[in-house]
């Protein structure tokens, strides 16, 4: 009989620690389930914070795009302004020039009309002397005609 008992003993003895070897993982396999699905969270919860920071960044992208394109039409309308400028400007140049070669014909038209007064004042001089010159002859003629006869 005691061979018996221990033999149920052994056997008992036997399924037990299977039992708790077969407890043990099972708790071990649950506790590495539970740190895996820990895991797993974390690793959804960042990547979810990754998603919604590439959308923000997807947007903080659309607005520099934006932003970069106000510049370039700024920068556009600034060029044109330049260029409008820099026309003016030669325009301005050439006015002055312009305005220069103008001065310079009245100049020459006032040195034109002084030699014209000066002509002007030599004629009437001229045509006074020949008047003068005339009325000498004339005077003289009458006085030879007169002292002919």
């Amino acid at each position: 009989m005691k061979k018996s008992l221990l033999l149920i003993g052994g056997l008992t003895a036997v399924a037990v620690v299977p039992i708790s070897i077969t407890t043990t993982l099972l708790i071990k396999k649950n506790k590495q389930q539970n740190i895996n699905q820990n895991k797993i969270e974390k690793l959804q919860d960042e990547l979810k914070l990754l998603q919604s920071q590439i959308v923000n960044l997807e947007k903080d992208k659309t607005q520099m795009a934006q932003y970069a394109d106000s510049l370039i039409y700024g920068f556009d309308i600034e060029n044109y302004q330049l260029e409008s400028l820099e026309a003016m400007l030669k325009l301005k140049a050439k006015f002055h020039e312009l305005n220069s070669y103008v001065d310079e014909l009245k100049n020459q038209i006032s040195i034109k009309k002084q030699n014209v007064a000066e002509l002007e004042k030599e004629i009437k001089r001229l045509r006074n002397e020949l008047n003068h010159e005339r009325n000498a002859i004339r005077f003289e003629i009458q006085r030879l005609v007169t002292d002919e006869w």
